[in-house]
């Protein structure tokens, strides 16, 4: 005798992925936040005014970061904001492309 038995198998559910993988979804934060926050970060006269208080030696370093951080503050303004969707940053060549003028304006008069 003959018996054929069908058993049909469920398969098991997928082991879980990483703990944040379970979290739930926040939502997108927007842009607002960071365009209020962007005019007073743009008071850069005092700061420039401030390099030249500082020794010779100093003044380059401080006004090139001064100059790449502005740079992005620029980046961040053409992209309206939304520095989620698209980051803002200086690359290494604008770095570059920024010393000599930074060089010029820390030479001493």
């Amino acid at each position: 005798h003959t018996h054929t038995h069908t058993h049909t198998h469920t398969p098991s559910p997928p082991p879980p992925g990483p703990p944040w993988q379970t979290l739930p979804r926040l939502p997108r934060p927007t842009a607002a936040p960071l365009a209020r926050l962007l005019p007073p970060l743009r008071r850069y006269k005092r700061a420039e005014e401030g390099v030249n208080m500082l020794s010779q030696e100093a003044r380059l370093p401080v006004r090139a970061s001064l100059d790449m951080y502005s740079s992005i503050l620029d980046k961040i303004e053409a992209n309206q904001y939304d520095n989620f969707e698209k980051r803002a940053y200086t690359t290494k060549w604008e770095k570059l492309a920024l010393l000599p003028g930074a060089w010029l304006k820390t030479r001493p008069k």
